[in-house]
């Protein structure tokens, strides 16, 4: 009964719509909830505030990921693919090895608003971009494997630490099969298997997150 329930499952999950929807929220709290578990992997949520509009950031500076859950590995990826894409909306990016060697060679903290402004000023960069939440998760089911990585990302003005933007959301990737027979059983374990040993899968998940989330972000560059 338990498998047979589970085959169910993959096979609604395997059938479903991919189409990703763009959930823009009036209020900037309202998009911590992040969308219900259906409408992951399908659906971006972001705010985009007046103050963003009125002063248009020219530089933002792309802050250390402090997380306790992702490996150093996992964060520095996270953190060159925000900046990444963060070039394809503002004339100048300043990114996070950057930040922290300037930050060193300065004394600042940029974890501490005071430096963080004064780092800010030094640089001459008038935005900064911060990981406000990062996880990973992944289902291996012999004929079935699911990653999927929630990320948020919130661009603050540096002067006073005003929200401009933010966006959430969840990217999912799955692979196997469900087992009509024997043989199917074989062909599901093989795709699951190879999609949990893949090394590039998660960085590419990583980039379908960021790239999601930065369409709702208006391209503010200067041509």
């Amino acid at each position: 009964m338990r498998w047979g329930f589970v085959i169910v499952v993959l096979a609604v999950l395997a059938s479903g719509c991919t189409e990703v929807a763009y959930v823009r929220h009036a209020d900037q709290k309202s998009i911590t909830k992040g969308p219900d578990e259906e409408n992951y992997g399908r659906q971006v949520d972001y705010y985009l505030g007046r103050a963003f509009f009125s002063t248009p950031p020219a530089c933002v500076m792309v802050m250390p990921l402090r997380s306790k859950t992702l490996v150093p590995k996992i964060a520095a990826a996270v953190e060159e693919t925000v900046g990444r894409h963060l070039t394809t909306r503002f004339d100048r990016v300043i990114d996070t090895h950057r930040v922290l060697v300037e930050a060193r060679r300065r004394a600042h903290d940029p974890a501490n608003p005071s430096d963080l402004r004064r780092l800010a000023d030094a640089l001459r960069c008038d935005a900064y971009a911060v990981v406000d939440g990062a996880g990973v998760d992944s289902i291996f089911a012999v004929i079935w494997t699911e990653l999927s990585v929630s990320l948020g990302v919130a661009i603050k003005r540096a002067s006073d630490g005003e929200l401009l933007w933010r966006s959430r959301h969840r990217a999912r990737r799955s692979d196997g099969a469900v087992p009509m027979s024997i043989f199917g059983a074989g062909a599901g374990t093989i795709t699951a298997g190879r999609l949990a040993g893949d090394g590039d899968a998660l960085p590419s998940i990583i980039d379908d997150s960021v790239r999601r989330m930065m369409a709702s972000l208006p391209d503010v560059r200067k041509f």
